[in-house]
């Protein structure tokens, strides 16, 4: 029987002669540092083998495996608390196991702080969309719109600026900031007098870095004949849809992005023919087939009203609107 128990030990991997002069308990310990089936048990048999077994005949070969095991599964998982969690749950009185105390605890603390400056900065965030800042970005939507509805009204056309309705004259020419009128040393056909009217409104974007103010610039430019009533009104500025697309997008518009661009104008000729809808009307026989630079062109009711995009450096966005003959 010893002889056939020593032969399978000759030819049987892992089985050494001196696990016969082993105790039981010895050799059975060193066994499990070998056979674990995860890398994790067969350190934690190994650290037991180690305490238990501190001058056992295996003690050497086990010592040899376990230091550099150890470190490399420390290094391994000392970046992050689940890892180090793993550590202590493998090797609760592992070589390491103060260190990894500790950085638990500095990590939850890091952890905890992270979350009370997001909790912050949201706070921030939600304030500045929900708060001021988005009653500016609502008044820049706002005064395109108002301006384009008082004006798609063939009434303000049919008499006098002084003798329109309030709706219109207080705020055109009764509000700050007055507008600047002149008569024109030579007439334009039949105009002979032009105001404007020039509002800058600030609002902000939320950029990467946080808040980034903008102002939107708004001039309305009325035309009128010697009588002083009104034969048209540009409503335009420098990027104007750009700013519109903005204050709908909360972020920054880049100005060279022409997929961007697209959308802003996109946005912008919505906006004006849901107010023609509103105003005049929403008859198939209103629309009419732009002529560039024109994206849109709407004509019925007595009035006519032309969006167009800037085409180069220097020209502005405009809303143009204009009584029919």
């Amino acid at each position: 029987m010893a002889t056939a128990i020593a032969l399978a030990c000759v030819v049987t991997a892992g089985c050494q002669a001196q696990g016969f002069i082993a105790s039981p308990s010895d050799y059975a310990d060193h066994r499990a540092t070998r056979v674990a089936p995860t890398f994790e048990a067969r350190l934690a048999a190994a650290q037991r083998y180690l305490e238990e077994h501190p001058d056992g005949r295996y003690r050497d070969e086990v010592r040899a495996f376990f230091d550099p095991a150890e470190e490399a599964f420390y290094g391994a998982k000392k970046d992050s608390e689940a890892g180090l969690r793993a550590y202590l749950a493998a090797l609760p009185k592992g070589p390491h196991r103060e260190q990894a105390g500790r950085r638990i605890g500095e990590l939850e603390t890091a952890a905890r702080s992270a979350r009370a400056e997001l909790q912050r900065s949201s706070a921030e965030v939600e304030a500045r969309v929900s708060g001021r800042a988005a009653t500016q970005r609502a008044r820049v939507r706002g005064e395109i719109q108002t301006w384009v509805r008082r004006f798609v009204d063939p009434a303000a056309y049919a008499a006098p600026l002084s003798a329109a309705r309030a709706d219109l004259i207080v705020p055109f020419a009764l509000s700050l900031p007055s507008p600047r009128c002149a008569l024109l040393d030579v007439p334009e056909g039949a105009v002979a007098r032009r105001c404007a009217k020039l509002l800058d409104l600030p609002y902000s974007v939320e950029g990467e870095r946080g808040a980034e103010p903008r102002e939107a610039t708004i001039e309305i430019t009325l035309d009128q004949d010697a009588r002083g009533v009104p034969l048209g009104v540009v409503i335009g500025g420098p990027d104007l849809f750009l700013r519109l697309e903005e204050t709908h997008r909360v972020k920054p518009v880049a100005p060279g992005d022409a997929a961007q661009r697209a959308a802003a104008i996109t946005r912008a000729v919505e906006l004006v023919k849901a107010t023609f809808v509103a105003r005049v009307s929403d008859e198939p026989a209103c629309r009419r087939r732009p002529s560039p630079p024109a994206v849109l062109d709407l004509a019925c009711g007595g009035v006519r009203v032309t969006v167009s995009a800037a085409g180069a450096t220097g020209e502005d966005d405009r809303v143009v609107i204009r009584p029919l003959p």
